[in-house]
Formats: structure tokens, sequence, C-alpha cells
């Protein structure tokens, strides 16, 4: 049987996998088909790969791998539209706080600008609330110290349980990745956008980053340890690679 969707026939699927290569999810497909097809799909930057029936993973995994920079490249713009939504920093617009949707509050006072949050609201205090380039950097400032004093807790709590210890924790805006681990240093760069996701996707990054320390690669023996200590981390990196700001109200 054939399934036609606007115009074009798509032969039904056989059977399905997947497998990960640096840290990309590639979700294989097996059809009654011909050639191969390498898809980059929207609105997420998901990775099909369409393979005739009888393929080997093997094949499939040196496929993939030499197409690993075009996968790459065609993913940033998937990433880069997933977290660079412009900001103007105006009373009422919405900003993400580990997680939460808040409201931006911008209230007058004769003080240095000061940031707080409750339930509800991200609430800014300063001296020109029509000036969005003092606004922005308050709330960059706020964010960074929330997000390094969370960062500590998770590595405490962490580097007792892996029996590793990391040299610094650094924080800095970076486009397609979430941290990074230097082997020799043993110092940890965290991605500043992880302030504005849920919590457990910050303690999935940093216990990631400290397996580094035990296995550098991203081999079989990299993911059993991680998966060792850290079971749903599979559920929490898709939350992490899905987890998008909402819309304006």
């Amino acid at each position: 049987m054939l399934f036609r969707t606007k115009n074009k026939i798509i032969k039904p699927l056989i059977s399905s996998t997947s497998i990960e290569i640096d840290e990309i999810i590639i979700n294989i497909q097996f059809r009654k088909i011909k050639n191969i097809h390498l898809k980059i799909l929207p609105p997420y930057g998901d990775v099909r790969l369409s393979l005739p029936l009888n393929t080997s993973k093997e094949f499939a995994t040196g496929f993939i791998n030499s197409k690993l920079d075009w996968i790459k490249k065609h993913r940033i713009r998937f990433n880069t539209e997933r977290i660079d939504i412009e900001k103007k920093f105006t009373h009422n617009e919405k900003h993400l706080f580990f997680g939460k949707n808040l409201e931006l509050k911008l209230l007058e006072n004769k003080s240095r600008p000061k940031v707080s949050v409750d339930e509800n609201n991200i609430i800014v205090f300063c001296n020109d609330i029509s000036n969005t380039i003092l606004i922005e950097k308050a709330i960059d400032d706020f964010l960074r110290k929330e997000l390094i004093d969370a960062s500590k807790i998770f590595f405490d709590k962490w580097e007792s349980i892996l029996g590793v210890k990391s040299s610094d924790i650094g924080i800095r805006k970076m486009k397609t990745r979430w941290g990074t681990c230097n082997i020799r240093t043993k110092k940890i760069w965290l991605s500043f956008e992880l302030a504005h996701k849920p919590i457990e996707c910050l303690e999935y990054i940093i216990v990631h980053e400290l397996c580094h320390l035990i296995e550098k690669n991203h081999n079989e023996r990299f993911y059993n340890i991680l998966h060792h200590h850290f079971p749903n981390y599979k559920m929490i990196k898709h939350k992490l690679n899905n987890f998008v700001y909402l819309p304006n109200q």
C-alpha cells in the first residue's frame, strides 16, 4: 500500500531505530525505497534518515558520519531560531526563568538596577525604565548569578557521586552547545541559555559534562556511565532540546 500526501507518494514504514552520534539523535527509517534520503526537519532540527530495506546499521552509521558536518551546519538554523528570540525588555513582556514563563514588570526607583522574581513576575527596579540596554544588562546579570548559584548545588552533589572534581565553572552564551568540558584543565562551561530552561535540564548538562572527566569521548562507556547515574537522561535531553520560549501574550 502507498500513501499520498500533498501529491507525494510515501512508501510505508517497515521498521525504525535511532542512533546517537556526537550528541545528535538520528531517527533511521527503513522503507521500500531505492535511494537514501537525509532530512533535517522543522521546527527543532530533528534528523531523519530513510534507507532501503536490508541496509545494515553499520552502513547507516558510516553514512551519517560522512554527512556529520552537513547535518550540524543545517541544524544550527533550527537551534538558533529556538533560542534567539528577540526581546524588547518592555513592561509585561514574557521572559523565561528556569522554565517558568514570567511577566516582566518595570518599576522606577532612584537606586541602581535591582532584579527579583516572584511566582508570576520578574521585577526590575531602575531609575530609567525606558533604558532597555540597562534593563537587559540587569536581567542578564541576575540570570547569570542565579545560574551559578544553582549550578554550584548540582556540582557539589554530582562530583561527590561520580568521584570527580572540576576546577572551575564558567557561564557564556553559546549558539550550538549547552555545555563544554576542558579535559586538561577540568573547567566546565555552561550555556547562559540554561537559565531559561527547566532546572532539571541544568542538572542533566552538569552530569553530562562531569562524566567527561571519567570518559572524554562520546562512546559506549561514556553513555553507560551516564545512564547508570542518570537513567532518565534521554527524557531530560529531549525536554532540553524541545523546550521553547512561549510567545508574548
